[in-house]
Parts: structure tokens; C-alpha cells; sequence
């Protein structure tokens, strides 16, 4: 684990440097332990997952362009550029129709469509707690 730190983070932080991704007081502010012993504590599918997501590498119009998938990086719903922070921010309405033509719980709707509220809208109070009432949708 040393060695890889040792031979990889330079390069790593280079490139965070170079693509603007992690300044280096916000390298400093994380808790590098603690999401080491986090990210070992999920199974390796999950791993790949919140690695790829973190770094916006999901299938998303951004990349669908860079492996030859899609002519265009539009969002389908609302024709903006779409990489992984654009997609829970769209505020297209095919999402909300889309909820009513699977026949989805009314409560379970509006537990996502208020969850989906805070990442569209970051001036929000950002609270990382669901409210009861909203809690019992995702368990029902």
C-alpha cells in the first residue's frame, strides 16, 4: 500500500493539479484514513461505482461522445451538456412524468423529486438527515 502511494500519488496529484479536481487545501481538509477504511468496507462492485462516479466517469453524454456511443453530450431530457454533476441537477420535467407513468407511490415520488431539490439547488440548507415522514417512503 506504501509503495502504490509512493509511486502513484505524485502523479495523481499532478493531475488533480492539471484538471483542477482537488486543490490541494481540500486534499489536506480530507480525511484520507477514514475514506480508505470506508471504501474497504464496501464490496468491490460498490468500490468501482463511488470511484467512478467521484470522478464523473459514468454513462453519461460526456463520455458516451468519448467512447463512440453518441454523436452528441446533450442530456436527452433537456438538451444541455450532460456529465454526471448535470444529471441530478436537470430540471427537465420527463423525470416527473416519467415517476407517473411507472405508477410510483406518490410518497416514494416526492421522497426523491425533494432529495433531487438539494443537488439542484446547492443555496438550499443542506441537510444530510430526510424528514420522517419522507423516511418511511423509502422503507415502504
Amino acid at each position: 500500500e506504501q509503495v502504490q502511494e509512493l509511486v502513484a500519488l505524485p502523479a495523481l496529484r499532478k493531475r488533480w493539479h492539471e484538471r483542477q479536481t482537488i486543490t490541494p487545501e481540500a486534499e489536506l481538509e480530507t480525511d484520507w484514513t477514514s475514506l480508505a477504511r470506508a471504501m474497504s468496507s464496501l464490496p468491490a462492485g460498490v468500490q468501482r461505482w463511488t470511484t467512478k462516479h467521484a470522478v464523473g466517469m459514468c454513462g453519461v453524454g460526456k463520455f458516451k461522445v468519448r467512447w463512440g456511443a453518441a454523436d452528441s453530450a446533450a442530456c436527452p431530457c433537456c438538451g444541455e451538456f450532460e456529465d454526471h454533476l448535470h444529471v441530478p441537477r436537470c430540471t427537465a420535467p420527463l423525470l416527473d412524468q416519467w415517476l407517473d407513468t411507472q405508477v410510483t407511490d406518490p410518497a416514494i415520488k416526492h421522497a426523491i423529486l425533494y432529495l433531487l431539490q438539494g443537488a439542484r439547488d446547492p443555496s438550499l440548507p443542506r441537510s444530510r438527515l430526510v424528514p420522517v415522514r419522507l423516511r418511511r417512503a423509502f422503507l415502504s
